[in-house]
């Protein structure tokens, strides 16, 4: 990431980046980031933030100084939303092998991947209506992390998938404290990008 990127972070958020950490990662998950930082300050400006990397191709962000359920919660989202965003430009994005490494990137960003990208329509269980292929990026991968691991996930149920007044809903059943963060950060992400293209549209 650019160090005027960086810099903007440390400036808006002194309490989360005490020490100017690292931030190793491109400049496409800024918006990321800084959607994350904001949700994080909000409820506590004791946590401090470790480290943030690209690891796998998603985004992981390391922080101290809090147990709190709702910020593993927005963190783990920011984890799952940055495999489907673009690193190098913020757009909407797919995780793919890079030289033997995963990279997430959208088609303009593509050119160095071993295999082409190739998106595959995968089958929701629950209604979608209304809404572009980045949202729809955004919550089947949250879908596949949950049934992945439905042991962490018990009496989690997805009901109808919309969109009302331009913004983004989500219909869930059951849940604990984590997977209610979860939620926040995907509609806070969802907010300020192109439900289409990924595109930060504010």
């Amino acid at each position: 990431m650019h160090q005027e990127l960086k810099d903007s972070l440390f400036k808006k958020y002194p309490s989360l980046y005490t020490n100017e950490i690292s931030i190793g990662c491109g400049n496409g998950w800024y918006n990321l980031i800084n959607v994350l930082s904001e949700l994080i300050v909000d409820r506590s400006t004791k946590v401090e933030a470790i480290q943030v990397k690209e690891k796998f191709g998603e985004l992981r962000f390391y922080y101290k100084n809090t147990s709190s359920d709702y910020i593993e919660g927005i963190v783990r989202m920011a984890g799952l939303l940055s495999g489907v965003i673009c690193e190098e430009c913020g757009d909407l994005g797919t995780t793919a092998n890079a030289k033997g490494a995963m990279r997430t990137r959208c088609q303009k960003h593509k050119s160095f991947l071993e295999k082409k990208i190739v998106e595959e329509p995968v089958e929701l269980p629950f209604e979608i209506s209304g809404i572009g292929k980045s949202w729809l990026a955004m919550v089947t991968n949250f879908y596949l992390h949950v049934n992945a691991n439905r042991h962490m996930y018990t009496d989690l149920e997805f009901g109808e998938v919309t969109k009302e007044f331009g913004h983004l809903t989500i219909e869930i059943g059951g849940g604990d404290d984590v997977t209610d963060a979860m939620i926040r950060m995907m509609l806070a992400y969802a907010a300020v990008v192109d439900e289409e293209t990924g595109e930060l549209i504010r």
